[in-house]
């Protein structure tokens, strides 16, 4: 008959409550569990004769007595709480587990997948899909292109379910149907023989060798397949209210590809992800969450104005790489694998350009050495990946670098397209990026749109007082390179070893520290107050036809000020016409006038400002920023 068993440990090692294959999921348990679903599901897709893969997710309430060995399983629960009743976390959770258990409903989630193979084997003891998901740790053999690579995957539904119980049903390509129950716990006392220790991973089955239900007059009501594919039901599904939300977007983020070119299909409660409602739910979620950047990423792939490249590979395969110019892009390049699931986001390309991308490789002997490369989660490729000979890394390595670098190529040729349709009147744009990167580390090659030679552009000065040395923060000030010059009430200001703008004093000496100016009786005169100055700012132009432009710009002292805008051109400089100036962090919007100034604006010492300034005319130019005291 039927029923759990939890295998004898026979004296060997004990097992925790921290489990390892869960903690790879605790991030964003409900997320990550649709990207393992629906790529597992992927891998057993039948051809796309048969139509895209289809999965849905579906939570309904059941009585606790309709799931299979209810007892013993509740009674293996109290006997893990018993064994671990000196540590605070395992009894809880167990105790938690049990009042789940004794209520007489029981949250349930049921995900069913179609058009595909269902988990091949299940007749086999072991090397079959089957025996992998149900009993191997650390253990895949999928095929070529498919998504898996390390078995770690399959511990995602686990991590949603308040008793780390998982029951799994298929009928397979060869008509063969398979039940049986994995409760994943920790050692305790085994309830058949009391004074020995169990391993802590239990089975729903034939006891005796813990193996699968073959029989369909076995398999329990309401877990039988009637077509081919496979049932994952999840009980005691630990979930938010938003779970709906969060679990489509990650479809949605990881699977667009997939979804547009029709391989795949899912149904999260009432919300239907297809190729033909893939548009309008991208741009329902992209509201009002800034790091939902999948609307980008698909108009790029889908839009009639994006540039496509390719570079055939020979026998190993085809690159494709599809790049828009889009204003407020992500700057960044969506790197998926063929099967439709997106591997990487690749950043950190230091251009002033914005755009998005959508990488896509082709061809199996290609994908499959990109999945060699992949970590458990499948989200980014290391070289490190191969194993430990130092020639098999150095060429993964090289390997990786010339995917980079073919990606980092296109886009340097869409920037200096760009650049060669605008106007700089300063020659600078294309130079400058868009943040102050000091300290950051970059991806290999992720050094797009840096000059090798770059232009340096002397900057009108203009004749004022002399002014004291801005000393502060100069030791600590790094340098940064490309950075403009600081302005300091109208004059240029000369840049120190350390990148600190400073000027000189009266006779070529240092004036006094906020004491005051000395005298010609050598004392001080009253102290005055200081003005903010600036330590280093940048400027480039987001949007040309509608005169939009971003200004950074970091203090080195704190007070209010007003920033003053010019343009800069072959034959000097001009007041820049401004129509409006917002403060990005806030969102707060500052005054302008007629002579190109910004403000008051409160600036904090060291701290990055960035403004978004539109000038009255739609053109690109290069822009001198100075400050005066309000």
């Amino acid at each position: 008959m039927p029923g759990w068993n939890f295998p004898l440990n026979n004296g060997g090692s004990e097992r925790g409550i921290n489990d390892e294959g869960l903690e790879h999921f605790r991030s964003r348990p409900i997320g990550l569990l649709g990207r393992e679903i629906c790529q597992n599901s992927l891998d057993a897709g039948c051809s796309d004769e048969h139509g895209p893969v289809r999965v849905s997710f579906g939570l309904q309430n059941v009585s606790v007595d309709g799931i299979p060995g209810v007892q013993q399983l509740k009674e293996s629960m109290q006997a893990c709480s018993e064994y671990w009743k000196e540590h605070e976390k395992t009894r809880k959770f167990f105790n938690s587990a049990i009042q789940t258990l004794s209520g007489s409903l029981i949250p349930v989630l049921r995900i069913s997948d179609f058009n595909t193979t269902g988990i091949l084997g299940a007749r086999k003891v072991a090397h079959s899909d089957w025996h992998n998901l149900i009993k191997s740790i650390g253990v895949s053999e999928k095929g070529v292109g498919k998504g898996g690579s390390f078995g770690i995957g399959k511990s995602a539904p686990f991590n949603c379910s308040k008793l780390r119980t998982v029951f799994y049903s298929t009928l397979d390509a060869d008509g063969v149907y398979a039940f049986q129950g994995v409760a994943r716990l920790v050692t305790h006392l085994s309830i058949q023989c009391p004074s020995e220790k169990t391993q802590g991973i239990g089975y729903y089955g034939i006891e005796d060798g813990n193996l699968p239900i073959l029989e369909l007059s076995e398999i329990p009501d309401g877990f039988l397949r009637t077509e081919p594919g496979t049932d994952v039901v999840v009980v005691g599904f630990n979930y938010p209210e938003s779970w709906k939300d969060e679990l489509a977007k990650s479809v949605l983020s990881d699977f667009f590809l997939a979804i547009h070119e029709r391989h795949l299909e899912v149904l999260v409660g009432d919300i239907e992800i297809t190729r033909t409602s893939l548009l309008d739910l991208v741009e329902k979620f992209s509201e009002g969450d800034a790091e939902f950047k999948t609307a980008q990423y698909y108009d790029c792939l889908i839009s009639g104005d994006h540039q496509k490249f390719e570079e055939d590979l020979d026998s190993l395969g085809k690159l494709e790489l599809y790049i828009k110019r889009v204003k407020n892009g992500t700057k960044r390049v969506a790197m998926f694998r063929d099967i439709g699931m997106l591997i990487k986001e690749k950043k950190h390309f230091r251009t002033p350009i914005r755009f998005s991308g959508v990488f896509i490789p082709h061809g199996e002997a290609l994908n499959l050495k990109l999945k060699s490369l992949e970590p458990p989660r499948h989200d980014d490729w290391s070289p490190e990946r191969v194993g430990d000979d130092p020639s098999s890394i150095s060429e993964a390595e090289k390997f990786i670098k010339a995917i980079y670098k073919w990606v980092n190529d296109k886009v340097k040729k869409v920037v200096q397209a760009e650049q060669s349709d605008s106007v700089d009147a300063a020659g600078m744009g294309r130079y400058l990026p868009d943040e102050f990167d000091e300290g950051q580390a970059f991806e290999n090659g992720d050094d797009v749109g840096e000059p090798d030679n770059p232009i340096i552009v002397e900057l009108p000065s203009v004749e004022t007082k002399p002014k004291q040395i801005d000393q502060e923060k100069a030791a600590d000030a790094p340098g940064d390179e490309g950075d403009s010059p600081a302005i300091a009430n109208g004059r240029t200001a000369h840049t120190g070893d350390g990148g600190e703008p400073v000027t000189e004093a009266a006779g070529g000496g240092q004036g006094e520290e906020d004491g005051g100016r000395a005298t010609d009786s050598g004392e001080k005169s009253a102290p005055s107050r200081r003005p903010p100055s600036l330590k280093r700012y940048r400027t480039f132009c987001t949007d040309p036809k509608s005169g939009i432009y971003r200004v950074v710009v970091v203090p080195s002292r704190s007070g209010e000020a007003y920033l003053q805008l010019r343009l800069v051109g072959e034959e000097g400089t001009d007041v820049a016409n401004l129509k409006e100036a917002t403060l990005v962090e806030t969102g707060d919007s500052f005054q302008v006038d007629g002579n190109g100034r910004i403000g008051p604006i409160a600036f904090e010492v060291g701290k990055r400002h960035v403004l978004e300034v539109t000038l009255t005319d739609g053109l690109r130019c290069a822009l001198e920023v100075d400050i005066h005291a309000s």
